[in-house]
């Protein structure tokens, strides 16, 4: 099985064939790592669907701990879809 199948199978209403990420999510995951090198950093993608394409459009940050060894967040915090 592969990714595309799992996440689908995660949420069959929206169901995607290709991902687009905005570049500036992908400097923000460079920019972050590079801060928190080398401990760790946890954000979580937000975006959406439209026809069949999955567009990654931003990053959401949650109230969370970390320290040298590891990063957690509670996930009750996670907002709710929309």
């Amino acid at each position: 099985m592969g990714f595309e199948d799992l996440v689908s199978k995660m949420n069959e209403k929206n169901q995607f064939e290709k991902v687009c990420v905005d570049q500036g999510v992908i400097d923000s995951v460079v920019f972050y790592s590079k801060k928190s090198y080398p401990n760790e950093f946890l954000a979580m993608f937000d975006g959406h669907v439209k026809d069949k394409v999955l567009y990654i459009t931003g990053l959401l940050f949650l109230p969370s701990e970390r320290s040298h060894t590891s990063a957690t967040f509670n996930d009750w915090m996670i907002p709710p879809n929309q």
